[in-house]
């Protein structure tokens, strides 16, 4: 088996070793391409999420629920209750949704795994929760309760500057043709909606909760991003984003919305009459496209950065605009025509960014730093734990044992860490094998591991694959989850 050593100061000696560098390169190019297209489909999914999330407020029993509502406590206290009872609803058909895709996906068992490690994982999804739920999602119902749709997009494009800024500060690489492109995005976002916005000021509608509720959309996708992509290290996107609605689920369904009708509101009244064939449906819409819009959100995280995901992500402007066209008939203006315009230009400056120096999404600087290291575990417990039995492994979820296995600090090829696991976690088949790779990918993605060689595969592993040398890094050996084992 030829591999090629990956230090700075060797090059290729031989035509062989050059193919093999060329395939590693154009290997990392199709990663960093999917983290874009996974961006790009969550732009379409969460642009078509505006029509069923526009359609919902015309039909029973909302309507008549804000009605009632406002008939006894006023238009502006209706508007915030049929937000939050539209909100939790929403809330409870995206986790339908996703339970359907994970359950097809054969995930489940990885998501019970998962659970269990509140402390060092599913801890940031339900934080998460808290910023996406209540303070973006409902924000963003708040706005367009109060001010107008185009106001409430406006205030939502604006969520990758702050997604931006706090990604610098969990080191997170942010280059300037990145920045270039987000800030293109972002003028073109808000260009598409100039129009409907500045009508909307000039009426007068609106009051200081519609602003507020702006405010809360852009800082609670910007935040809920940078919180999520902590459980992202160590946790697989399709069963994080899962658990980050069921935390939503709970905040809404456990809490608010008791509270409400503790207090006298009929909530449950109305929420009970979702049964009509066409409400359901609408419902069904909302979970299907919101849900997929963040099951890709997500996972382009883990490719290409929160940074980069939620500036892409932020096509969802332009195509809002489209869709909204398409099915309900609204003729876009010229303000329409320029903002998409500097959206498709944002997005192709990004696209052409150099794939090979997202190798890794984090800084070296952060990377090789130790600080607040995972406590150490006696040698023995390692040694018992890394050849532990197999009910006991499987008590971890994969990504966990993929850094356990690494965390004697020597070398593996990815090969013979799937195969491991194949054995333990009962994947045999191709497809456990490729779900596993991916999470090494991941992994060495977000700088937990470090990629040190490639070699051609023999035909022992996968006919044509490429394999990876792998060795983790300091930022590994400190995750919390290590301490557990």
């Amino acid at each position: 088996m030829i591999d090629v050593d990956l230090k700075e100061d060797s090059s290729p000696e031989s035509p062989v070793q050059q193919d093999l560098e060329d395939a590693r390169r154009l290997e990392h190019k199709k990663r960093v391409r999917f983290g874009y297209m996974m961006a790009l489909f969550c732009a379409i999914f969460w642009g078509l999420w505006y029509v069923p999330g526009e359609a919902i407020w015309l039909i029973n029993p909302f309507d008549q629920m804000t009605a009632a509502i406002s008939a006894t406590d006023g238009d502006a206290l209706a508007t915030v209750i049929g937000a939050v009872v539209i909100t939790g609803l929403n809330a409870i058909f995206v986790i339908i949704a996703l339970l359907v895709w994970n359950g097809a996906l054969g995930k489940l068992r990885e998501m019970g795994r998962t659970v269990r490690q509140m402390r060092h994982c599913t801890k940031w999804f339900f934080l998460a929760s808290i910023f996406g739920g209540p303070l973006a999602v409902l924000g963003s119902f708040l706005a367009m309760g109060f001010v107008g749709a185009a106001f409430a997009a406006v205030a939502g494009l604006m969520y990758p500057v702050v997604g931006s800024i706090l990604a610098h500060f969990t080191g997170q690489k942010v280059s300037k043709r990145a920045l270039l492109g987000i800030l293109a995005i972002v003028i073109g976002g808000i260009t598409v909606y100039a129009g409907g916005l500045i009508e909307d000021l000039a009426n007068g509608g609106g009051s200081i909760w519609g602003y507020v509720g702006g405010i809360m959309a852009a800082i609670g996708w910007g935040t809920e991003g940078i919180i999520a992509s902590k459980g992202l290290d160590v946790a697989e996107p399709d069963i994080g984003i899962t658990l980050r609605f069921v935390g939503e689920g709970i905040i809404w369904w456990v809490i608010a919305i008791p509270i409400l009708a503790l207090l006298g509101y009929p909530v449950l009244t109305y929420v009970v009459q979702i049964l009509d064939p066409l409400t359901i449906g609408v419902l069904i819409m909302l979970g299907i496209t919101f849900g997929c819009c963040y099951v890709t959100w997500y996972k382009s995280f883990t490719l290409i950065g929160v940074n980069r995901g939620q500036g892409v992500g932020n096509l969802y402007g332009i195509c809002a605009v489209i869709f909204l066209f398409v099915f309900m008939g609204r003729v876009p203006d010229w303000t329409i025509i320029l903002g998409g315009i500097l959206c498709i230009v944002g997005s192709l400056v990004m696209f052409t960014e150099g794939s090979i120096g997202l190798e890794t999404l984090k800084t070296d600087e952060f990377i090789s730093k130790e600080a607040a290291p995972a406590k150490k575990t006696s040698s023995s417990t390692k040694k018992t734990n890394a050849n532990g039995t197999a009910s006991k492994v499987k008590l971890r979820p994969i990504k966990f044992r993929i850094l356990e296995l690494y965390s004697d600090g020597e070398e593996h090829w990815n090969s013979e860490v799937v195969k491991v696991i194949q054995s333990e976690y009962g994947m045999g088949s191709g497809y456990g094998r490729d779900l596993i790779n991916f999470d090494i990918i991941e992994l060495a993605a977000g700088g937990l591991l470090k990629e040190l060689a490639v070699a051609q595969d023999d035909g022992t592993y996968k006919a044509g694959a490429l394999l990876h040398k792998y060795k983790i890094t300091e930022f590994g050996k400190n995750q919390p989850c290590l301490a557990s084992i």
